[in-house]
C-alpha cells in the first residue's frame, strides 16, 4: 500500500457490491491491537514454561531416585 501510495482499499462481496474500507490507519490499529495481546502472552507464557520445566527437574528427580534404588545392588541403599 505505501508503495504504491494507496491509503484505503475498498471490500467487496461475492457479487462485487461494496462492504466496506479498509484503511492503512485501520490495518495499523489491529496491529497495535494485536501486538499489545501478544505482550501480555508472553510473561504468562514464560512463567508456564518456567514451572513446567521446575516441575520436570522434580520428575527427572524421583525418576533418578527410582532407576538408583531399583538397579543398585541392595547394600549401596539400604541403610545397615
Amino acid at each position: 500500500m505505501r508503495a504504491k501510495g494507496i491509503r484505503r482499499i475498498p471490500i467487496i462481496n461475492q457479487e462485487g457490491g461494496l462492504e466496506g474500507i479498509v484503511s492503512a490507519d485501520d490495518i495499523l490499529d489491529l496491529l497495535a491491537e494485536e501486538m499489545a495481546e501478544l505482550a501480555k502472552v508472553a510473561p504468562r507464557e514464560q512463567e508456564r514454561e518456567a514451572k513446567q520445566k521446575f516441575n520436570q527437574g522434580d520428575i527427572n528427580k524421583q525418576r533418578l531416585r527410582q532407576i538408583v534404588v531399583r538397579d543398585l545392588p541392595s547394600p549401596f541403599w539400604r541403610k545397615g
